[in-house]
C-alpha cells in the first residue's frame, strides 16, 4: 500500500468500525499496519476495536505501541487505562488515567474513568473529589451527581447524598427512580 492509499483505507476501516463490521475493520487496520507499522491512528483504533471486541490484552499492546509514537495523546491514555482496567490491572489503569489528566487536567472522560477506578479501588473520598471536579465543569452532569451521591451514601454522609439525589431529580425529573434508588440504600 503506497502513502496516497493509506488515508482512504483508514477511512474505510473507520467506517466499518463505526458500523459494527468488526472483522472487516480489523482486517483493514491490520493491512494498514503491515504497510506502516508505526501508523498511530491504525494502532490506536485497532486497540480500541480490540477492547470493544473483548480482547483487552491485545488492546493494551496496541495502545502501548501507539503511545510510544505519540506519548501526549490524551484519548489514547484514557483508552489504555480502560484496557488496563479490563485486564485486572487497576493500579496501572489509574497510572494511565493520571497521565491523561497530567496532559489535560479537566478531561471529562479521564475524570469519569478516574472516579470509577478509584471507586473500584475503594478510594471513595478521592472518587468523590473527581465527581466534584466534573460537577464544577458541568453542574448538570447527572452521572457525576449520582456517582457522587452513591459514594456519599457509602461514606455515611447521607445528608450530602440526599442533596445530590435531590438535585439529580430536579435535573432529570423523568428518571426519579434512578436518583432515589441510590439514596434508598441508606434507609432500613
Amino acid at each position: 500500500m503506497n502513502p496516497p492509499q493509506i488515508e482512504p483505507e483508514l477511512q474505510r476501516a473507520l467506517a466499518c468500525h463505526r458500523s459494527g463490521q468488526v472483522e472487516a475493520a480489523r482486517s483493514l487496520y491490520r493491512a494498514l499496519l503491515e504497510a506502516d507499522p508505526t501508523h498511530f491512528n491504525a494502532l490506536q483504533l485497532l486497540g480500541v476495536l480490540e477492547l470493544q471486541a473483548g480482547s483487552p490484552g491485545e488492546g493494551v499492546e496496541l495502545l502501548e505501541r501507539a503511545l510510544r509514537i505519540k506519548p501526549k495523546a490524551v484519548d489514547t491514555w484514557v483508552n489504555h487505562a480502560r484496557a488496563m482496567h479490563l485486564v485486572g490491572r487497576g493500579a496501572d489503569a489509574l497510572a494511565s488515567v493520571n497521565q491523561a489528566l497530567a496532559l489535560r487536567p479537566e478531561s471529562p472522560d479521564a475524570l469519569k474513568l478516574k472516579a470509577k477506578l478509584l471507586t473500584d479501588l475503594a478510594r471513595k473520598e478521592e472518587a468523590v473529589a473527581c465527581h466534584t471536579r466534573l460537577l464544577s465543569q458541568n453542574p448538570h452532569d447527572l452521572d457525576a451527581l449520582m456517582g457522587r451521591s452513591a459514594l456519599l451514601v457509602d461514606l455515611g454522609r447521607a445528608s450530602e447524598a440526599l442533596a445530590d439525589a435531590t438535585a439529580a431529580v430536579k435535573r432529570a425529573p423523568d428518571a426519579p427512580d434512578r436518583s432515589w434508588s441510590t439514596f434508598r440504600r441508606t434507609c432500613p
